[in-house]
């Protein structure tokens, strides 16, 4: 009788704890996220790259704030070869350093959008109010893959080019054709990333091709490419730095016209932007800008900027 009462008590006991339980889960609230470290846990691979792809408009009549930003942009990172042939066909490209040269803030805060605080900000970019920043995207890469950034809102109906095949010069005429510039990013040991830059054009009329994919040949239909390798640049970035790449003057002609511009002249223009925010070698994700400058002494005696870490003092 006395086992009866003992299992009986015991039962009760184990029938009351999960009531408990069950109404302590219900009733439990999660704490409320301060917004700032929304990927503290996040996993990301040790070869992982983080960086920000802005797109600026600029108004033709604000055109000389893009003429003052490339006075800021060093050009010299580039093989002379690459930046002539970049020149020759209207682009230009370069590196600024971790802190924001006038002329890119007042280019971004034209309609009041300035860069993203935080990975968790949420950057709306609503047409009806014609910002200057019409594309601000968090993207991550690993080596051996790419990413494609359209460099204008809509294909160009055609775009001439000139080739020079052994020293005879032909022009070749691509229809229907979409800009785009392909970005793959390579981490380097001491802590940088080299990111390489390549204009490709998609054309004409999808065709139907057979692609292996998912473990299986797939049956679809893509549009022709023409890929520009000899256009194609590499820029070393620490955190914090800036690639910049746009035409080269309001008058540009060549192939740099039908990837940033309208026309020739009086024409809006538009430059796309890189900002390398991590690598594999930041312990955690962060708020930033939450960088301190890194200096080196120039050939004249003076600190000049040569990149960024992130700073000791920062809070987790």
């Amino acid at each position: 009788m006395d086992k009866r009462k003992l299992l009986l008590t015991l039962l009760l006991g184990m029938a009351l704890l999960a009531t408990f339980s069950c109404r302590a889960l219900m009733e439990y609230k999660p704490p409320k996220s301060s917004g700032n470290n929304e990927l503290l846990q996040s996993n990301i691979g040790p070869d992982t790259v983080t960086f920000d792809i802005l797109i600026i408009h600029v108004p033709h009549q604000q055109r000389e704030l893009l003429e003052a930003l490339w006075q800021e942009v060093d050009e010299q990172v580039l093989d002379p070869a690459v930046k002539s042939r970049l020149l020759g066909n209207g682009f230009r490209a370069g590196i600024i350093g971790a802190s924001i040269p006038e002329p890119l803030s007042r280019l971004m805060e034209i309609k009041g959008r300035g860069l993203r605080e935080s990975l968790e900000e949420e950057v709306s970019l609503e047409k009806d109010h014609a910002s200057a920043l019409t594309l601000s995207k968090i993207q991550t890469l690993q080596p051996g893959k790419i990413t494609v950034i359209p460099t204008l809102d809509k294909p160009v109906d055609r775009i001439p080019v000139l080739t020079n095949a052994g020293g005879s010069f032909a022009a070749e005429l691509y229809r229907n054709a979409t800009t785009s510039l392909s970005v793959a990013a390579d981490p380097l040991p001491d802590g940088s990333v080299s990111f390489e830059l390549t204009p490709f054009l998609t054309f004409g009329d999808a065709e139907p091709v057979t692609k292996y994919q998912y473990g299986q040949l797939v049956r679809t239909t893509e549009q022709p490419t023409k890929t520009f390798d000899e256009l194609r640049g590499n820029f070393p970035l620490r955190p914090g730095q800036f690639l910049v790449i746009g035409p080269s003057d309001k008058y540009v002609a060549g192939l740099g016209r039908y990837f940033f511009t309208q026309g020739i002249g009086d024409y809006d223009s538009k430059i796309v932007v890189i900002r390398l925010l991590f690598t594999q070698h930041d312990k955690l994700f962060h708020q930033f800008p939450g960088f301190q400058e890194v200096y080196e002494k120039g050939k004249d005696g003076n600190l000049v900027t040569i990149g960024a870490e992130r700073s000791e003092t920062d809070e987790p």
